[in-house]
């Protein structure tokens, strides 16, 4: 059983799959609370099962001011080109993000956001004329106990975009060509061109999360501090939801 979904939240996002994956059910992948705050193992977790061209998962975030929040990651294995290092090949994949992904809110209020797919929304955040924020630092950072470092933030993020075409074929972009993704064994961070949608820390603890435009989002954390939305949270409880085949 899980301590961050509930049956009516399930079907909610259920609801918002597409037909192929929405026939599928639920399984726990990881939980903070069994497996140990920690993105090594999160990430371990979502490779070892990351066996074919695609997988959909849901990140499920339960934050410190009690706000249910999370995304359906469509993930896809995207191949390199083979490079010669010297004497060896370097061949491999990416991760990207498919058209799937969406971004939710379960608590207090249910919200389902997203992709857009506006013309006009493609050419305000151009791929060929971006100018992409890093991972932003959190001034005041919180740990669960005073042996665990603090985070200070990536400044090498990992970027993968495509060209979102001429005007003339606007109608049919797929958006999520415009995501990015940054996901390593201390960090996994995703968004826009210059958003940072939602990034956690190594511990699983400390996170941010600004409005994007690709979605219509406002921050997810959805807490409004001296009449701003507030933009970074502490993680209180995460868990990984898979589907089944």
């Amino acid at each position: 059983m899980s301590d961050l979904l509930t049956i009516s939240s399930i079907r909610l996002l259920w609801k918002h799959l597409d037909p192929v994956h929405g026939i599928q059910d639920p399984v726990c992948m990881y939980s903070g609370k069994k497996d140990g705050y920690s993105m090594d193992t999160l990430h371990d977790t979502i490779m070892r099962r990351f066996d074919s061209s695609e997988m959909l998962c849901f990140l499920v975030i339960k934050t410190s001011d009690q706000v249910i929040l999370g995304c359906l990651m469509h993930l896809l294995k995207h191949e390199k080109q083979a490079s010669k290092k010297g004497d060896t090949v370097d061949a491999g994949y990416q991760i990207r993000l498919g058209r799937h992904t969406f971004l939710f809110q379960l608590h207090p209020r249910a919200n389902i956001f997203r992709l857009k797919r506006e013309p006009e929304l493609v050419r305000n955040v151009s791929a060929d004329d971006h100018d992409l924020r890093r991972f932003p630092k959190v001034h005041r950072r919180h740990q669960r106990s005073s042996s665990q470092p603090d985070f200070v933030g990536v400044d090498d993020t990992k970027l993968y975009l495509s060209n979102h075409g001429d005007d003339s074929n606007d109608k049919q972009v797929d958006h999520s060509t415009l995501l990015w993704i940054h996901f390593t064994k201390e960090i996994l961070s995703f968004g826009a061109p210059d958003e940072t949608i939602l990034s956690l820390d190594d511990k699983l603890h400390n996170g941010f999360s600004e409005a994007c435009s690709l979605f219509g989002s406002p921050p997810l954390p959805n807490i409004v501090s001296d009449g701003k939305r507030r933009k970074d949270f502490r993680a209180v409880a995460v868990e990984l939801w898979g589907l089944t085949r």
